[in-house]
């Protein structure tokens, strides 16, 4: 029995095999587009030509998954950083404007 009245299972294909999986209806969207990517990125482990079993191909992919996400989350996280810097340099900038301008001690 599920948790909750707004979850419903619904059905996912990865590799040609079928799940089903709990979600809210909310979720559904985002839960299909990801299993899609799971697929494709799946797909593209198995075409690579070297023999895996299917748990196998699983670890392979999660990998490369996980590796991508790290990728975007340090890049996110640097131009974060760039922000935060050009921020406060604006922000030095500004301060000391005024201070000169309005005699203003900041």
């Amino acid at each position: 029995m599920m948790n909750n009245e707004k979850d419903r299972l619904i059905d996912i294909t990865i590799l040609d095999r079928a799940y089903k999986i709990k979600c809210t209806l909310e979720e559904e969207p985002q839960l299909r587009y990801s299993a899609r990517y799971v697929d494709e990125q799946m797909k593209k482990v198995l075409q690579s030509g070297a023999a895996m079993n299917l748990d196998r191909i699983a670890v392979v992919t999660a990998l490369n998954i996980s590796n991508e996400l790290l990728q975007l989350k340090r890049k996110q996280q640097q131009a974060n950083q760039c922000v935060a810097e050009k921020l406060q340099h604006l922000l030095e900038r500004l301060k000391n404007s005024l201070g000169t301008e309005e005699g203003i001690a900041v």
